[in-house]
């Protein structure tokens, strides 16, 4: 019968690895990491659920593919076009003077 490890007295590979860096590096300043670049851009944080016809999919799909664009930036950018309409901007110009 093959005897147990005794795992009290061997050593942690782990322990290798840590506390190897030189103390040069630890007195150095770290430098903060750079934040992404920030843009006037609107970020997309709305979540929504939609039931849509089959075959209004389907053919969302078929575009998103033709087009190597995801079904959610597809339909973001056909909202965007329908919004800017004048005809609906008048619309959300009436709403903002009525509320």
């Amino acid at each position: 019968m093959a005897s147990k490890k005794d795992l009290l007295n061997n050593i942690n590979p782990v322990s290798l690895f840590i506390g190897t860096s030189s103390t040069a590096q630890a007195d150095e300043p770290t430098e903060k990491p750079t934040k992404a670049r920030t843009s006037n851009k609107e970020t997309k944080s709305q979540r929504v659920n939609l039931l849509l016809k089959e075959s209004i999919w389907a053919d969302l799909d078929k575009i998103a593919t033709m087009n190597k664009q995801s079904k959610n930036d597809l339909i973001n950018v056909i909202l965007e076009q329908y919004l800017s309409q004048s005809e609906q901007q008048k619309t959300i110009q009436k709403y903002n003077e009525i509320f």
